[in-house]
């Protein structure tokens, strides 16, 4: 790994992806990089040794989302395998969370 000192530059582009803009002077800390891109294969070995988990694999919590519990609910358990598709997960999830706990 290679230590990359820590410095101002100018972040953004005022001429490509409205996105981009506004450039604008940011500053970073310094920070290790490592010398080589992550291959698929490499990051393969790494979650199957330490189990790590990426953000994008977490669930998100319909209490985090209010107002939209209904449609977070029925995605995660759509993917899941919980319900056969949206409707089926919107109806669960309508019903009273008793009679779901019994299940």
């Amino acid at each position: 790994m290679s230590w990359v000192p820590g410095g101002r530059y100018l972040m953004g582009s005022d001429y490509h992806y409205p996105e981009e803009a506004p450039a604008h002077a940011a500053i970073v800390e310094g920070f290790w990089i490592d010398h080589y891109a992550v291959t698929n294969e490499r990051f393969a070995r790494f979650v199957n040794a330490t189990g790590y988990v990426t953000l994008a694999e977490i669930p998100p919590r319909p209490e985090d989302y209010p107002g939209a519990a209904l449609r977070v609910y029925s995605v995660c358990a759509t993917r899941r395998g919980l319900a056969k598709n949206a409707a089926e997960a919107a109806y669960a999830s309508h019903s009273s969370k008793k009679s779901l706990a019994a299940q």
